[in-house]
């Protein structure tokens, strides 16, 4: 094999005539099999090279349905369901072993393949079976049946979707006892949507006084108010109102 080939993170796995995809987790990984003669792993050694995994087949296909739908408007096709369940779910069958099992790794073909005589695409002798790959295998499975990826989280979307500023939330006069802490909650998703267990946690900066500084959709308005838990007691009305700036940082106080 050439040097470009050896480095490669993408591989392509040939089973029934159609090809399967892979990927290493890194051009310089080393957590494999030995290049000089495919015997298992032994140590911090160059010779060592770390193969494909099939979980990271799994998080591809999931990318890959996050980005058609955010070509496209939000929306998906059958066809393009199909297509990815065709090639991603696909894959990671082909890439279990007889009893259904997912292996942390898969053999590319690079190297010496004398100690244990491998097909490109069958399990290594690394775990297996993997539990993380087979956890992503199912949550794969139940995205495209949706056409919607499972485990996404509405905060975690709102932070890397959109324009964010900084805004220092202040909550005065939060005397605690013991263990006991003060948060904030609001009227919006990065804020619990009024859920005192979605709550963000302040800390005691200046205490009595308690802050901290969160990142929250740019230009958007909302109410809020200082709560503590064990036993929940909520700061009296009315709530605190805030607009967050365009761009920048800004700052709101609330108080018991």
């Amino acid at each position: 094999m050439t040097q470009s080939h050896e480095g490669r993170v993408k591989y392509e796995f040939s089973f029934g005539g159609s090809a399967y995809p892979a990927w290493r987790r890194y051009s310089y990984d080393h957590y494999g099999e030995r290049k000089n003669d495919g015997s298992n792993y032994k140590g911090d050694n160059s010779e060592n090279r770390g193969r494909p995994w099939p979980f990271l087949t799994g998080e591809r296909g999931h990318y890959e349905l996050e980005k058609i739908k955010a070509d496209n408007g939000g929306m998906i096709s059958a066809a393009q369901v199909m297509a990815l369940r065709d090639t991603y779910v696909r894959a990671m069958e082909h890439f279990a072993n007889e009893g259904l099992m997912l292996p942390e790794q898969i053999w590319d073909d690079v190297g010496s393949n004398a100690a244990h005589q491998f097909k490109p695409g069958e399990g290594t002798n690394s775990a297996t079976p993997l539990a993380w790959a087979h956890a992503e295998y199912v949550k794969l499975v139940k995205s495209l049946a949706e056409s919607n990826t499972w485990d996404s989280y509405p905060i975690v979307r709102s932070r890397y979707s959109q324009d964010m500023v900084e805004v220092t939330f202040e909550c005065q006069k939060g005397q605690t006892h013991w263990g006991q802490n003060i948060y904030v909650v609001g009227s919006i998703p990065q804020l619990g949507n009024w859920e005192p267990d979605e709550a963000l946690k302040l800390e005691p900066s200046s205490y009595p006084v308690w802050s901290k500084k969160f990142a929250l959709p740019a230009s958007i308005s909302f109410e809020w108010k200082c709560i503590k838990k064990e036993p929940l007691v909520w700061q009296p009305d009315p709530n605190n109102s805030h607009t967050t700036p365009a761009s920048g940082f800004s700052q709101t106080a609330g108080t018991f």
